[in-house]
C-alpha cells in the first residue's frame, strides 16, 4: 500500500510530486560519478595544489648540479714603460663530491613529492566531502517523496475520519487529530527542503558551480557495499593513502638531508688554469687545483647532523603516528559500517514490510470499528518513521563509506552493492 519491500532511491523517478507543466524547468538528474569527476577536474583547491606540485616537482631538475665554471679576463703587472703587456684568460671550475650532488638532489626530489602527497591527500578528502553531500543531497530526495507520499495517505485519513465524523462514527477530536498530523507531515517537509538546500550548495561548491545553481534529483542508488577484509583494507591504506606517502617521502628528505649534513666537513676542491698573452715577450700559462681547509666546517657538520638527525626522528615518529592513525581510523569506520549495515537489513526485511502490513490492518479494522483511531495514526506514523530511519541508515552508511575510502585512499563504493 504504501512503499515496496525493497525501496531505494529508484522511486525518485516513479514519483512525480508537482505539476507535468514544471518538468521543463527541472535540472537534470545528477549522478555520483558526474559529481566525483567535477571535482577532480575543477576544483580550485585541487588545481591549487596540483599547480604548486609542477612546480615543486621541477625544482628538484636544477638540484645537485656542478656550480657553474668562471672566465676572468685581466690585465697582468703591467710595466709602467709599457715593454710589455700582459693579458691573462683564467677559468675555474669547482669540482664538487659526487656524493653531496646526490644526495642533495634526493633531498629536493623526496620535498617535491611531499607537495604531490598533499595534493594527493586533497584530493582524497574533496572526494569523501562529495560523497557525503551526494549523499545528503540523495537522502533530502528520498524524504521529500516519503513526504508526499505520507501527505497524501494522511490527506485520505481525513477524508476518511471527516466522513466517519459527519455519519456519527468518529469524534471530532479524531478529526482534530487527524488534521494535526497532516501538519505536521507538512511542516516536515521544511526540514527536508532546509537539509536539500544546503546538500546542493555544497556540492555546487566542490564542482566550482555558484552556491545557488540547481541540482537534479539524485540517481545513484545509496546501497551497501560489499568490502575488502580489514587486513586488505589496512594493506591498501599503508601502499595507497597520500598522508601515509607523505611521511613516507618526508621521512626519505629528512634522511637526505642528514646523509647530506655528514659530507659538510668535506673539502672544497677546484681547477684553474691561465694563459698569459704577452704582446711583447713570451707568452705563459698557468695551472692549479686549490682545495679549502675545513677547520670550521667541522662544528658546522655538527651542528647540522645533530639538527638533521632529530628531523629524522621527528619525521619516524609523525610515520608511526599516520600508521596508528590509520589502523584507528579503518576499525572505527568498518564498525560504524557493520552497525549502519544492520540497521538498514532490519528496515528493509522486517520493520518496513511489518509496518505497513500493521497499517493495513489498522486502516481496515478502523472502517469496521474494531480499533480506535490513535492506533491508526500511530500506525500511519510507525510507516513514516520506519521509511525515514531506513533511508538515513543508507545515508549514514554512505557517509561512513566515504570516511573509509579517506582513511584507505582507495575507491571502495563500486566493489559490489546492495540496495
Amino acid at each position: 500500500m504504501f512503499l515496496s519491500k525493497r525501496a531505494t532511491p529508484l522511486l525518485l523517478a516513479s514519483f512525480v510530486p508537482f505539476a507535468s507543466a514544471a518538468r521543463a524547468e527541472e535540472p537534470p538528474p545528477l549522478a555520483l560519478a558526474d559529481v566525483l569527476r567535477a571535482v577532480r577536474e575543477r576544483n580550485p583547491e585541487l588545481i591549487e595544489l596540483r599547480r604548486a606540485a609542477k612546480a615543486q616537482a621541477a625544482r628538484p631538475r636544477g638540484v645537485g648540479l656542478p656550480e657553474d665554471p668562471t672566465l676572468s679576463f685581466e690585465w697582468w703587472q703591467q710595466p709602467v714603460d709599457f715593454s710589455m703587456v700582459p693579458l691573462m684568460v683564467t677559468a675555474r671550475q669547482a669540482l664538487p663530491w659526487p656524493s653531496r650532488l646526490r644526495l642533495a638532489r634526493q633531498a629536493a626530489e623526496r620535498e617535491a613529492r611531499t607537495t604531490s602527497d598533499e595534493a594527493d591527500a586533497a584530493l582524497r578528502r574533496l572526494l569523501a566531502e562529495a560523497r557525503r553531500a551526494y549523499a545528503d543531497l540523495a537522502l533530502a530526495d528520498l524524504d521529500l517523496a516519503i513526504n508526499d507520499r505520507v501527505r497524501a495517505i494522511q490527506a485520505n485519513l481525513v477524508q476518511v475520519t471527516d466522513s466517519r465524523y459527519r455519519v456519527g462514527k468518529a469524534v471530532q477530536a479524531d478529526l482534530l487529530k487527524s488534521q494535526s498530523e497532516l501538519l505536521m507531515v507538512e511542516s516536515e517537509r521544511f526540514d527536508f527542503e532546509r537539509d536539500r538546500a544546503a546538500a546542493a550548495a555544497r556540492l555546487n561548491g566542490l564542482m566550482d558551480r555558484p552556491a545557488d545553481t540547481p541540482i537534479g534529483a539524485a540517481v545513484t542508488p545509496l546501497t551497501v557495499a560489499t568490502l575488502p577484509s580489514e587486513k586488505e583494507l589496512l594493506a591498501a591504506a599503508l601502499d595507497h593513502r597520500p598522508d601515509v606517502r607523505r611521511a613516507r617521502d618526508a621521512l626519505a628528505a629528512a634522511e637526505a638531508r642528514l646523509a647530506l649534513a655528514g659530507k659538510e666537513a668535506l673539502p672544497d676542491l677546484a681547477v684553474w688554469a691561465s694563459y698569459m698573452v704577452d704582446f711583447h715577450g713570451v707568452d705563459t700559462f698557468t695551472a692549479g687545483v686549490s682545495s679549502s681547509v675545513p677547520i670550521f666546517a667541522s662544528r658546522r657538520r655538527d651542528a647540522s647532523v645533530a639538527a638533521a638527525r632529530q628531523e629524522v626522528e621527528a619525521a619516524r615518529a609523525a610515520l608511526e603516528s599516520i600508521r596508528r592513525g590509520t589502523d584507528v581510523a579503518i576499525r572505527s569506520a568498518l564498525a560504524q559500517l557493520e552497525a549502519a549495515s544492520r540497521h538498514v537489513r532490519l528496515h528493509r526485511d522486517k520493520l518496513v514490510p511489518l509496518a505497513e502490513l500493521t497499517l493495513q490492518s489498522a486502516l481496515a479494522s478502523y472502517e469496521a470499528d474494531r480499533v480506535d483511531f490513535p492506533a491508526l495514526l500511530e500506525a500511519a506514523r510507525a510507516v513514516r518513521e520506519h521509511h525515514q530511519d531506513h533511508f538515513r541508515f543508507l545515508a549514514e552508511y554512505q557517509r561512513r563509506l566515504a570516511d573509509l575510502e579517506e582513511a584507505t585512499g582507495a575507491d571502495l563504493g563500486d566493489s559490489g552493492a546492495t540496495p
